[in-house]
């Protein structure tokens, strides 16, 4: 991996093991040699992470910016805005274990949570996002007009077992913007570079 991007083995070493503390690779040794399999990572995925490390190598001036946002009701907005600026049919990403989903159910303001739904209808987005088995049972915590606000809305989300995502933030890639959020405090860490809507595609 680390000679078909070109990049240092210490740099791909540390990301492996990132994906291996998450669950979606596995390490099967042979003597001297570790050999890497994907366990439930698709080859989009892999794509993008062999992008993702090219990228870091050849770029100087990554014009990246982050800023952060507090309180649910602004957080929500800031997703909006950045919702409202993808061109029709676009895709947002996400990953969120069972407390996340939990916790957005519950805290989150609904005149905007039916805003967001609205949005997304409207230009035709397609939410795709990871999640926990568990976080399907969140769904007894909305209204039924909550309830009604994702019908025609176009998800794919791919189930995995619970725990599996524990130790993630919840994260969504909005265009070109990466949004973290901690619910426990509030706050949400916005990145944006345009080489992330790139890296997804």
């Amino acid at each position: 991996l680390a000679r078909h991007v070109d990049i240092p083995r210490t740099t791909t070493a540390f990301i492996l093991n990132k994906l291996k503390q998450a669950g979606l690779v596995t390490i099967q040794k042979e003597g001297k040699r570790k050999y890497w399999h994907s366990y439930g990572v698709s080859s989009k995925q892999i794509s993008t992470l062999l992008n993702l490390l090219n990228y870091s190598r050849n770029t100087h001036n990554k014009n990246i910016t982050h800023k952060t946002v507090k309180g649910f009701s602004n957080i929500i907005q800031a997703i909006i805005k950045e919702v409202s600026i993808l061109t029709e049919g676009s895709r947002i990403f996400s990953i969120q274990n069972a407390i996340s989903v939990r916790h957005a159910f519950s805290t989150l303001p609904e005149k905007d949570i039916l805003l967001f739904h609205t949005l997304i209808k409207k230009k035709k987005i397609v939410l795709e996002g990871v999640s926990e088995k568990s976080a399907m049972n969140s769904l007894s915590l909305i209204n039924q007009s909550q309830l009604k606000s994702y019908f025609g809305r176009a998800t794919v989300v791919t189930l995995v077992d619970d725990g599996m995502l524990s130790d993630f933030p919840e994260v969504h890639v909005i265009g070109n913007t990466v949004v973290c959020i901690d619910y426990s405090t509030q706050v949400a860490t916005m990145i944006c570079s345009e080489i992330i809507s790139k890296l997804t595609k």
